[in-house]
């Protein structure tokens, strides 16, 4: 009789236990439909972005100092839609911004250095759509240098401008492109990582600098480029919500904003120091970059927004890629020319 006591009681609990993991996989079932019809969507797939590299593997190589560069050479990128243009960099990994074959005339002239993310790379857009190359047309008594880089921040700039006005390089002018989509790169959030896994063939094997603000100093170390996506966050809409919702509190406490501000004041200070000028050119059109613009100025910074609204279509390469078209970047060095003039820079 006990035994038929205890049977049923087993019995009961794996009935409830049935129950209770049905009622929560409906529940389960019911909120991916939900956040589906709102419009979210599982993660996307290394496979679901095709960008490749003639010749391969990568457009970018490992940097001890700054993460990554690009890698030297001509490469023509293709686009999973067909979509192709052609990049060459120089074999200290800068784009250029004039023909190869003139190089030679630009040997000893003064130099404009332009320290910058994609937007200055030009990435998307052929070499002679860049602003830079546009600024190099424009100065043919200068040397201008694009020192821009897919992926990088404002930390970048500052570790490299850190090394080489140290080693008593001393350009003519230094223009650092800013927006606000540095601010979460410079501390190296998780959403950041997860932006870039879906380039994993690109990114695979780096490192990057990563700025904290920690006890009223800049700290920067170098942590590997990595990121570790949750279960099931390639099949679910829910999953992939979820992990949107940690990127976003992960951010609330690394002071992007602060950290981002002191590596700009630092690199005016070290441009001051060894009498460079220097000139912050705003590319973000936000509040936030025009807020940061603002706060450089008053403290004596010199600042210029040269920023386009990239939701205008003639602004954007939709739908091939999101990244400033030809006319953009016309209107960046349009602008960034004007300011120069207009103070007496060049």
């Amino acid at each position: 009789m006990a035994a038929s006591v205890l049977h049923r009681r087993l019995g009961g609990r794996r009935l409830r236990a049935l129950v209770l993991g049905g009622s929560l996989l409906a529940s389960l079932g019911l909120a991916e439909v939900l956040v589906r019809v709102r419009g979210h969507a599982p993660a996307l797939t290394p496979q679901q972005v095709i960008v490749s590299v003639e010749p391969g593997p990568r457009l970018l190589e490992p940097d001890p100092l700054l993460g990554w560069r690009n890698a030297p050479g001509a490469h023509l990128v293709t686009y999973g839609s067909g979509y192709q243009y052609a990049t060459s960099h120089t074999h200290s990994g800068t784009r250029v911004t004039r023909d190869p074959l003139l190089e030679h005339r630009y040997r000893g002239r003064p130099q404009i250095e332009v320290h910058g993310c994609s937007f200055t790379y030009g990435w998307s857009v052929a070499d002679a759509d860049t602003f830079p190359w546009r600024l190099q047309a424009a100065l043919p008594a200068y040397d201008v240098v694009n020192y821009g880089v897919g992926g990088h921040g404002t930390v970048q700039p500052w570790l490299r401008l850190r090394e080489s006005l140290a080693r008593g390089v001393t350009p003519a002018l230094v223009v650092v492109a800013y927006g606000s989509l540095h601010d979460e790169r410079n501390v190296l959030t998780r959403r950041f990582r997860k932006a870039v896994v879906p380039y994993s063939e690109t990114t695979a094997g780096l490192s990057s600098p990563r700025a904290r603000w920690i006890e009223g100093r800049l700290v920067v170390t170098h942590e590997a480029l990595s990121y570790e996506r949750p279960p099931l966050a390639t099949r679910s809409a829910l999953v992939e919500l979820l992990d949107e919702g940690y990127c976003r509190w992960q951010r609330s406490g690394l002071e992007e904003r602060q950290v981002t501000q002191a590596l700009l004041l630092g690199i005016a200070r070290r441009c001051r120091a060894s009498q460079v000028a220097l000139v912050v050119a705003g590319i973000g059109h936000d509040d936030l970059s025009r807020s940061m613009l603002a706060e450089l100025a008053a403290t004596g910074v010199r600042t210029v927004d040269i920023s386009v609204d990239l939701d205008l279509p003639e602004h954007n390469l939709q739908p091939v890629d999101w990244h400033p078209s030809p006319r953009a970047q016309a209107s960046y060095a349009r602008r960034l020319l004007a300011y120069l003039r207009r103070e007496g820079l060049i």
